[in-house]
């Protein structure tokens, strides 16, 4: 554009300058159409002054002509350095436009990448985030099937303490149920003897009775029936 503004702005000037001086020339030629011929001047001179103007005249209207051509063609240059800056102008708002285009294309193209990019950074961050929950949760599970284990360790040792307990305490009540029935045994034994001896000592008191009464020997000393040790 900075081209063809100076090509434009030279044509100018130069139709400006043929102009000005066309319009001398033309006014020369009016101050030449003046035909001045002293009053004291005889045919002849009147002839001669009449030849000069005519020549002068002729002269100044053919370098008017040429100065209407060269304005002509200084006028046409210009019209063409007008077009060629209304192309140059078009050119540059087109290249401006596509500029432009490109412009915002980029700008669009670096938002979507600085999104991706902002994307990525919340994905990493949540996946490091995700990362840690899992090793907390890792970490935690460990510990309650540690905890787990420790309280199945502490459950099955007391179970088998109560079990233990159980045994003892069941074999307690047995032997303690056997001692109870071997006292109620003993203590059945002995009332049994009890009860034979006295039969013994009452069928003895009826045979005395019965007997007549001998000669009363020395007698001895009983014995008191024998008890059968428990068991």
């Amino acid at each position: 554009m900075g081209a063809a503004n100076a090509k434009l702005t030279a044509a100018q000037q130069a139709v400006v300058k043929v102009k000005e001086q066309r319009s001398k020339i033309a006014e020369e030629v009016q101050q030449a159409s003046k035909i001045k011929i002293p009053e004291t001047a005889s045919v002849t001179e009147a002839h001669e002054y009449l030849d000069k103007f005519a020549e002068k005249l002729k002269a100044l209207t053919k370098r008017l002509h040429a100065k209407i051509a060269d304005e002509k063609k200084k006028l046409a240059l210009a019209g063409k350095a007008t077009v060629a800056e209304k192309k140059a102008v078009n050119k540059e708002k087109k290249a401006d436009q596509k500029a432009a285009k490109a412009e915002k294309k980029a700008e669009k193209k670096e938002a979507k990448k600085e999104e991706a990019e902002k994307k990525q950074e919340v994905a990493d961050k949540l996946k490091k985030a995700e990362k840690k929950v899992v090793q907390k949760d890792l970490k935690a599970e460990k510990a309650a099937e540690a905890n787990e284990k420790k309280v199945e360790a502490k459950a099955g040792e007391a179970k088998k303490k109560a079990a233990a307990a159980k045994a003892a305490s069941k074999a307690i009540k047995a032997e303690t149920k056997a001692e109870a029935g071997k006292a109620k045994s003993a203590e059945k034994k002995v009332e049994k003897g009890a009860e034979k001896a006295a039969e013994v000592k009452e069928k003895t008191a009826e045979a005395e009775t019965a007997k007549p009464a001998p000669e009363k020997p020395a007698e001895k000393p009983k014995k008191p029936p024998s008890k059968e040790r428990s068991m």
